[in-house]
């Protein structure tokens, strides 16, 4: 009977996907007041100014939330062959997406497009068209290595590696600025991102803290961020210059662990099986968000300074107008990608990303065993695929 078994597949934590689609959501809320316009317009001690604040710290961990999940979930415990295929069928992602806006933008009028423009989408890790896209392809690049090591270590290595990536890398770094992280937008800082969220899976970490405690925690990490944006001092002392905006950073202690509580706190999360159908419905588009937001024709044509009106409007105002376009983004980017996983389906896309990872797999295999298969009868080839 044993071999009749068929082996179940794990269930996917419907609280991670969730957070995923919120992560995307806080993505558009920081656009919205940032390149939208809204902190630069709105006047300094003004209620607009405070509240406009408030919200942008409040969705600032976005990156870092997304980060830390890609490493909690690649963490399964045990060893697993690396998949290409995935990252092939994400890079078709971003090139469809990338394509498609181009395209409408040429329709419609709304921007002049020339032959540069499609040139740039077609390589966008190249032209380095979203910063996050490039920055996870130097991670996916070494995350085979990276993925053994974490399962190769200890719990005990893995807390004390946690705590010298947060202690030297958040706390120091966000002070001396000696690392070069770029504030978070860099392949290292999500590296390491990576590598906490993996540690946070594997060491489980918070397993036993409440969700309400999990909550009084990140309102006290955006209340210590927004308190000394207004009222932080200001100072320099052996060539390190601090000011009021130094925790509004990826990087940032308090951006950081607020990120890292929000991923402990929604994988805590349990949920009704409709729930569970509309957040699996929801959460394959929260990338598609991402690549909508940020297509350099829409952060040019769309939102730069769209927003900036909203600052005379009053604290009430700004809120309700950036939710309210954030969430409409969300829902619609949501649709238009459940449009594209349909086309893949038709195109047979994953067939086809399988297919050019089998074919690199098969290419790799004869140029790393060229000359030890000659002499070692394959061994070598055989070893390296069941490492893989």
């Amino acid at each position: 009977m044993a071999e009749n078994h068929t082996k179940l597949k794990k269930p996917r934590n419907t609280g991670i996907d969730l957070l995923r689609i919120v992560a995307m959501f806080f993505v558009v809320v920081l656009h919205c007041l940032g390149r939208g316009g809204v902190l630069n317009a709105a006047q300094p001690d003004s209620a607009a100014y405070r509240g406009a604040w408030l919200m942008e710290i409040c969705a600032y961990g976005a990156v870092d939330i997304f980060a830390l999940i890609s490493g909690y979930v690649a963490f399964t415990g045990k060893e697993k062959r690396t998949c290409y295929a995935n990252y092939i069928q994400l890079w078709i992602q971003v090139l469809f997406y990338g394509i498609l806006v181009t395209v409408l933008f040429q329709i419609t009028g709304k921007a002049p497009v020339t032959r540069h423009d499609y040139g740039m989408v077609l390589l966008p890790v190249t032209n380095g068209l979203y910063w996050y896209f490039t920055a996870y392809t130097g991670l996916f690049l070494i995350m085979p290595l990276l993925n053994k090591a974490i399962l190769n270590c200890s719990v005990k290595t893995l807390k004390l590696a946690g705590m010298v990536i947060v202690a030297a890398f958040s706390f120091f770094d966000t002070v001396a600025g000696r690392f070069m992280l770029a504030s978070g937008y860099s392949f290292v800082w999500v590296t390491l991102l990576y590598i906490l969220g993996a540690i946070l899976k594997k060491c489980e970490i918070g397993k036993k803290w409440k969700v309400y405690q999990i909550a009084i925690g990140i309102l006290a990490l955006y209340a210590i961020t927004f308190l000394y944006k207004l009222y932080g001092p200001e100072f320099t002392k052996l060539s390190v210059t601090v000011t009021r905006d130094c925790l509004i950073s990826y990087t940032s202690p308090t951006v950081l662990g607020a990120a890292i509580l929000y991923v402990i706190a929604f994988s805590k999360l349990r949920f009704h099986s409709v729930l569970k159908k509309i957040i699996g419905f929801a959460a394959p588009g929260s990338f598609a968000i991402y690549l909508l937001n940020n297509h350099r024709l829409v952060w040019e044509y769309v939102m730069k300074e769209r927003f900036a009106f909203l600052a005379e409007r009053g604290m009430a105002v700004i809120f309700f107008c950036v939710i309210g376009f954030a969430l409409a983004f969300v829902m619609v980017s949501i649709l238009v990608d459940q449009v594209r996983i349909l086309l893949f389906k038709l195109c047979n896309i994953k067939g086809l990303a399988t297919w050019i990872e089998n074919s690199i797999r098969w290419l790799g295999d004869r140029i790393l065993c060229s000359g030890d298969c000659k002499t070692e009868g394959n061994s070598v080839c055989e070893t390296s695929r069941k490492a893989d």
